[in-house]
């Protein structure tokens, strides 16, 4: 896992015309509207702030070299079909009652 893993996760999804669209935010409130569109991995994650590994950026153990426990529950995958699914079912609504 890693950053090959991270490139599974959609950054943008085909929304029509030659058109994409970032997802970041409603990926994070799919997964609040079904749990199971993303896959997870406890891991350690934290900001570095000493400079040490490198400065202000999160940094995540995905191998669990660093000896801390995990404290995170960490996307590396999504279910991209699903997710687009989901999406057109609720941006799809009229909100008009049938």
């Amino acid at each position: 896992m890693g950053a090959e893993a991270v490139d599974r996760v959609p950054d943008a999804v085909d929304i029509g015309q030659g058109h994409d669209a970032p997802v970041h935010d409603a990926l994070a409130v799919a997964t609040l509207v079904e749990p199971g569109i993303v896959s997870t991995v406890r891991c350690h994650v934290d900001v570095e702030t000493s400079g040490e590994l490198t400065l202000g950026r999160t940094v995540v153990d995905t191998h669990a070299r660093s000896g801390h426990e995990p404290n995170c529950e960490v996307a590396l995958d999504a279910d991209e079909p699903r997710f687009v699914d989901l999406l057109h079912r609720i941006l799809g609504r009229t909100g008009r009652p049938d």
